[in-house]
């Protein structure tokens, strides 16, 4: 190909997840994309369409109460 270059793109995708996900930018899960610094890679972070990563997301900004005199 004549003046095109394929820097690649990286996708991170849930496990046995409920549905499929396309592996693009647009999925329907709505991915977050970034460009690690000093890359030209694109690295494509798709959303559980089950939820688990809200839940995960949820309980690291919660902090845990802490029970007096136990």
């Amino acid at each position: 190909m004549n003046g095109w270059q394929n820097f690649g793109r990286i996708h991170t995708v849930p496990l046995d997840d409920m549905a499929e996900h396309s592996l693009c930018a647009d999925c329907a899960c709505g991915p977050k994309v970034e460009y690690p610094e000093d890359s030209q890679v694109q690295h494509v972070i798709h959303n559980a369409f089950d939820g688990r990563d809200f839940d995960e997301n949820e309980r690291a900004r919660v902090k845990p109460l802490r029970v007096l005199g136990a």
